[in-house]
């Protein structure tokens, strides 16, 4: 965050303090959340659907940029469905093993 970005929230927002918190530790609340997937997709306890890296602008509005990040996150989905349908079936597994014991 810029200090411009800083002293505009801190002026439009000085009677929330705990929405300033928020915003400002956003960037490090994300990485930490990335990094415990990581950890449980490493432990095979999550499956994450990720597209590649693309850069999209947070007010996008080109729609032919918008629609090919979408056809890109498609197919990504379409691509990842065999592991998915793997992952389920062993989840699927350990849980009728915890239903029987």
């Amino acid at each position: 965050m810029t200090s411009i970005q800083k002293m505009l929230y801190e002026k439009n927002y000085k009677k929330y303090p705990r929405l300033l918190e928020a915003i400002e530790s956003s960037p490090d609340t994300y990485k930490k959340q990335i990094r415990i997937l990581e950890q449980l997709e490493g432990e095979k306890k999550v499956f994450r659907i990720r597209p590649e890296s693309r850069e999209v602008k947070r007010f996008e509005t080109d729609y032919d940029t918008l629609q090919a990040y979408y056809l890109h996150g498609y197919e990504t989905a379409k691509n990842c469905w065999s592991g998915l349908m793997s992952f389920l079936k062993g989840a699927a597994a350990i849980k009728a093993k915890e239903i029987v014991q």
